[in-house]
């Protein structure tokens, strides 16, 4: 039967892994990570690496757990961090850090931090659920008087200070203008009673007019200057009494009046006088894979951020363990362009020794992908692996769950390998080396301060470098079904089209009905300025749903995928 083409050359809709093949939209993949969708959605570029800021772990290697940029009355820039049980803080864009006096033992919780004007000060108001509320003012670490114990969430609002999470669903209310004034009549309190039968709260956040409190089955708003005027509301005007908040670092403004968050069904939507919409549908299937348990048990795990010049909101997410290591990106729909989903993953570094291979006629059984997974071969394929209840086991077939542990091969032993630069923490801070501009930093589980979204390679030095950890795009393609889902088609043909600066490799796997073929690997040309280059490459797989599976390692764009099948008179 004659031969039908299929081709892939929008992308504009990022990540679909939970349709059916039928119902994939033209411009959406079944898997996209570590790739940047380009604003008109034409090309997936891999995306930037990470670099240390400074040259030595704070804290001895310690995990962190909450970090802000943060601004002195001054308009000084001051990038800071809760690493371990230490406060610090940097003037000079992360080179160096600074623990002020006081800033020690402190509770090794997860960070709220909120900015109020106080006087001629700025603070940078810290609570954790710790006996006192702490403020830095840019030089000097203290204590609040008066406030309430064991407060864990912050925001501003009209000028006070909001605070939540000490006593069920009580929300405190400083003073005007000064946070160490709580007792009526100028501080007040308010009950957030929503009839659900919940009695704690899980966060607070300042969204233009209204002051949003969450808790993990609703959604609330408070609006009003005192006592006198404020207003509770539940259930209203866009909000919610069936969907809350999770995680309290998940909580993020996007765009003017947008903020986005982390629900027990996934990431919410909410812009200021509009309904609460569930953004993450499409990769229900990759959410489902998530460390839920840990997520529920210790709420400030996920951490997020919104980048306003690339319009991305972005989450770090524990998929297998309380340690963040992934990261969910959603560029909000505009009039011209759709809603877009991307996903990294960061490689680990360092190893710690699980057993040891005692066999040395299994040593070459296994193999170090680039990809820094472990490799056992098992005779059809290489396949990736992991240890299940202190067992190595061939992973699940899956397209998270084979990545859910990495692992070496060193001095004839097996490591399980240390997540060592995930990111703990994220946050957004302007770069002076970069005229002002507003990029990504991630805060790590091992005592460093990581730009993001510079370099090629991950966790580089402090020259950036690229002497860090490879990083590698892969892209699966939505499922071509040739018109016809019924009928069994064999693939002949494969072709992509790629921009790169310098040559690169590029690995397409057909994939046919979920199961691999033979895997081609194309060295890709140097292309002039942003034309593509496209090379194609004969094969042989049957199926009824075909994709085309495309990693590469390499600084590449990918611009267009194409398969060229024939229909088999087999099919029905």
């Amino acid at each position: 039967m004659q031969a039908q083409v299929e081709q892939q050359v929008s992308f504009a809709r990022g990540m679909q892994d939970s349709a059916a093949p039928t119902e994939f939209q033209q411009d959406e993949v079944e898997l996209l990570l570590n790739g940047r969708v380009s604003f008109i959605g034409n090309s997936i570029d891999r995306r930037k690496g990470s670099a240390k800021t400074h040259a030595s772990a704070l804290n001895s290697g310690a995990q962190c757990y909450g970090a802000a940029e943060f601004f002195t009355a001054a308009g000084a820039q001051q990038l800071c961090a809760f690493i371990g049980d230490k406060f610090y803080f940097s003037a000079n864009e992360g080179l160096t850090w600074t623990n002020p006096s006081g800033a020690t033992s402190l509770s090794t919780a997860y960070w709220d931090t909120a900015q109020m004007r106080v006087g001629a000060a700025n603070y940078l108001i810290c609570t954790n659920g710790s006996t006192n509320i702490y403020y830095w003012d840019g030089s000097t670490w203290g204590t609040l008087s008066n406030e309430p114990a064991n407060a864990k969430f912050c925001a501003v609002f009209n000028d006070r200070l909001y605070v939540a999470g000490h006593s069920g669903v009580t929300v405190a209310a400083s003073s005007p203008g000064a946070p160490n004034t709580w007792a009526a009549p100028d501080g007040y309190t308010v009950e957030v009673t929503t009839h659900d039968g919940e009695q704690e709260l899980t966060g607070l956040y300042q969204m233009g007019t209204v002051l949003l409190a969450f808790k993990r089955e609703s959604t609330s708003y408070l609006e009003g200057f005192g006592f006198n005027t404020l207003e509770v509301e539940a259930g209203g005007r866009g909000l919610s009494r069936s969907t809350g908040c999770l995680a309290f670092r998940s909580i993020a403004q996007v765009g003017e009046q947008g903020v986005c968050w982390l629900s027990e069904r996934g990431f919410e939507f909410y812009q200021l006088g509009g309904q609460i919409q569930l953004v993450s549908r499409p990769i229900q299937s990759f959410l489902d894979t998530l460390a839920w348990t840990n997520i529920k048990n210790g709420q400030g795990i996920p951490s997020s951020m919104y980048w306003p010049q690339k319009n991305e909101y972005w989450c770090a997410l524990p998929a297998a363990s309380g340690q963040n290591d992934y990261v969910f990106r959603w560029r909000p729909p505009t009039a011209t362009t759709p809603a877009c989903i991307m996903l990294d993953k960061h490689v680990a570094e360092g190893s710690a020794t699980v057993f040891v291979n005692n066999d040395p006629n299994d040593y070459d059984d296994y193999e170090h992908s680039n990809y820094g997974n472990l490799m056992v071969n098992d005779d059809t394929s290489r396949k990736q692996v992991r240890i299940v209840n202190g067992n190595l086991t061939v992973a699940n077939t899956g397209l998270y769950t084979q990545e859910v542990t990495d692992a070496t091969i060193a001095a004839g032993n097996l490591q399980l390998a240390v997540v060592a630069h995930d990111h703990a923490a994220l946050f957004a801070a302007d770069r002076d080396d970069e005229e002002q501009i507003s990029a990504p930093w991630g805060a790590g589980y091992d005592g460093f301060i990581r730009k993001i979204e510079i370099g090629n390679t991950d966790n580089a030095s402090t020259t950036v470098a690229d002497d860090g950890e490879s990083i590698q795009l892969r892209v699966l393609s939505r499922p071509l079904l040739f018109g016809s889902q019924t009928r069994r088609k064999r693939l002949r043909t494969l072709r992509v089209a790629s921009s790169q600066g310098a040559e690169a490799t590029l690995s397409i796997t057909p994939v046919a009905d979920g199961s691999d073929g033979t895997t081609k690997t194309l060295t890709m040309p140097v292309s002039a300025g942003d034309r593509p280059r496209a090379k194609k490459s004969r094969t042989s797989l049957k199926g009824y749903s075909l994709q085309l599976n495309i990693t590469s390692s390499d600084d590449v764009s990918v611009g267009s995928m194409e398969a060229i099948a024939e229909p088999l008179r087999e099919g029905f």
